[in-house]
């Protein structure tokens, strides 16, 4: 518990001197925060934060704390759990959260036109000849080429 507020179990903070649930506010991400006045000073918490520090043990101390049904909006601890940056991105794939390759909401590419980059470096062409035959920009090329972008494309290729 934080000085005069309890952090309950169900997702929610209670202002423990006026009896009331505290409003929240969603971050650019989607997570809802509440602002809590510790000495006086106002500071905005992210609520599963809170919740899980509360309420959800962590004997691993891993730093993150996954969504287990996927929803942030959804703050009970039963939902929550500590988890490694690996973990969370791996949970994240496997629900549907997050996708790779054509399927990736900023995608500019698709696989067939990766595939076909890829197996140009594989058989040695350079950079200018393949953007003069294929509709990429020089920053796709180089992120494809040092595998920073489209990995699990790329990783099947020798170069």
């Amino acid at each position: 518990m934080i000085e005069k507020y309890e952090i309950l179990e169900i997702g929610k903070v209670l202002n423990q001197k006026t009896g009331r649930i505290l409003k929240t506010d969603l971050s650019p991400s989607g997570h809802h925060r509440v602002i809590l006045c510790i000495n006086g000073q106002p500071k905005r918490y992210y609520l599963h934060r809170l919740v899980a520090t509360e309420h959800v043990p962590n004997p691993d101390n891993k730093p993150f704390i996954n969504h287990e049904d996927g929803n942030k909006n959804n703050n009970h601890k039963s939902n929550l759990e500590w988890v490694t940056c690996q973990e969370n991105t791996i949970h994240a794939f496997e629900i549907g959260l997050r996708s790779r390759g054509e399927d990736a909401t900023q995608a500019k590419l698709s696989n067939e036109l990766v595939h076909e980059v890829c197996g140009l470096i594989s058989a040695g062409f350079i950079r200018g000849d393949v953007l003069k035959h294929l509709p990429i920009n020089k920053t796709q090329f180089d992120d494809i080429r040092r595998r920073k972008s489209w990995k699990h494309i790329s990783k099947n290729y020798m170069w």
